[in-house]
């Protein structure tokens, strides 16, 4: 095994190893929930939370906090978009830094469960609002690197806005299905690191 060749590029596929992590978790204290579990009435939080899951809350909080400390090496991977442009750069720098302060918010998620209400309305709202800065900053710094595939940034656009409606619609609630938007807002983010991570293996970034 060439180790160079699989330090060079471990940053990349810590991200997809975090996003496998939390997936499987996930599944896995969804299966375990008693009852009738929807993303249309159930919060993300739902699962991991020991009164309405009893056997399943320490997988998906556990797969919180596996991803979380994951994600950092992967953020910190990031560099590796740096160009010549000096304001480009100042802008990955930014959305790398706001990248850990989103992982480190989804650890704490995990540490904190909806059994400590006002702890984890905080971190996961920290959780959500990196994350709709972080895919700002990112699209926006590599928006005209030569090896940044334009369909991931289409897509980052659309991961942005349904973030950005979860947001506003929680906090003026208007009816709709917010738990729904939530899950998308997650997955569309999630999704969005796996194809940007997808990018940078496949041009060798």
């Amino acid at each position: 095994m060439n180790l160079n060749l699989l330090k060079k590029y471990m940053a990349h596929v810590l991200g997809l190893v975090s996003i496998l992590i939390f997936l499987i978790f996930t599944s896995i204290a969804v299966a375990c929930f008693p009852g009738n579990f929807t993303p249309v009435t159930n919060w993300l939080s739902d699962l991991g939370n020991p009164n309405f899951n009893p056997s399943g809350a320490i997988f998906f909080n556990t797969g919180c906090i596996l991803a979380g400390t994951i994600f950092i090496p992967f953020f910190t991977g990031l560099y590796r978009w740096h160009t010549d442009k000096k304001w480009d750069n100042i802008i990955l720098v930014s959305a790398q830094i706001v990248g850990f302060i989103s992982a480190f918010a989804m650890i704490m998620v995990g540490i904190f469960p909806e059994t400590d209400p006002k702890m984890h309305w905080i971190w996961s709202s920290i959780l959500f609002i990196t994350i709709l800065i972080f895919l700002i900053l990112i699209n926006i710094s590599l928006f005209d690197h030569p090896k940044f595939m334009r369909p991931i940034f289409y897509f980052g656009l659309l991961a942005v806005l349904v973030d950005l409606f979860f947001i506003v619609m929680f906090r003026i609630y208007t009816g709709l299905p917010a738990p729904l938007f939530e899950w998308l807002a997650a997955f569309f983010a999630i999704f969005w690191i796996a194809a940007l991570t997808y990018n940078m293996l496949k041009l060798k970034v």
